[in-house]
């Protein structure tokens, strides 16, 4: 036999069982979720199973392994893992679903709320991962505002690296690309503002000002972002 003839007769198996994996019905909690990105391709998007071009056997699975790890998580009350088993897409739900909660008219609960708690570092450790690992921040904006309302000068919720936070001076100044995302996120790096401008292929303004630091509610650089989180209005935008 050549060479060629072997090659395929090896792949063969693996052919079969991929064909095998496609034939296998979808689970019916996926059906719901099949539907075509911006270029026309299938994919499957489910809070807990993200799949573009799925081959069913595959996603069944892996959502059979996630449900499993969700059940694990929630036994074990560990709320961190559960939000960041869910899709990146559906996390700020599962932060409020999980974590935070809602008020009757379906509103989130304010981290502010948690302040006096014991709760509050784990809360407040977990709301600042799924906010600086968002990639839909425009998607969640009045639920973002709700979550970050409440914010008393001078005491900060958001808190990535309290040393570098210290060293800031009582004036700081901050940049941003004007994006549709509620206008809080800023950065003391230049740099960054101006990428943001470019963001998602737009065409931002950059924005430039400066904010009192009592004023600022958050501060995270696990991106290295130097992310300044402050409401707009507290902003005094410079030309």
């Amino acid at each position: 036999m050549s060479a060629e003839t072997d090659l395929m007769l090896d792949q063969l198996p693996a052919l079969m069982d991929m064909a095998a994996m496609q034939a296998e019905p979808l689970h019916p909690d996926l059906v719901p979720y099949l539907t075509e990105n911006a270029l026309g391709m299938t994919m499957i998007a489910h809070p807990l199973v993200h799949d573009l071009l799925p081959i069913n056997g595959h996603a069944n699975r892996a959502y059979a392994s996630k449900q499993a790890a969700l059940a694990k998580a929630k036994a074990a009350q560990e709320w961190h893992t559960v939000v960041f088993l869910h899709e990146r897409p559906y996390r700020c739900d599962a932060l409020i679903d999980y974590v935070l909660g809602r008020h009757e008219d379906e509103t989130p609960f304010s981290l502010a709320s948690y302040r006096n708690t014991a709760a509050f570092e784990a809360v407040s450790a977990t709301v600042a991962d799924v906010w600086t690992d968002s990639e839909n921040i425009h998607q969640h904006v009045e639920d973002w505002l709700a979550i970050t309302q409440g914010h008393v000068p001078g005491e900060p919720l958001l808190m990535g690296d309290q040393p570098a936070f210290d060293l800031l001076p009582d004036r700081i100044e901050v940049w941003r690309g004007d994006l549709n995302d509620g206008g809080w996120s800023w950065s003391t790096s230049r740099k960054v503002g101006e990428f943001f401008t470019r963001y998602l292929g737009g065409d931002h303004e950059l924005l430039h000002g400066f904010v009192d630091k009592r004023y600022v509610f958050g501060y995270l650089t696990s991106r290295s972002e130097f992310e300044v989180m402050v409401r707009r209005e507290h902003v005094r935008l410079q030309p």
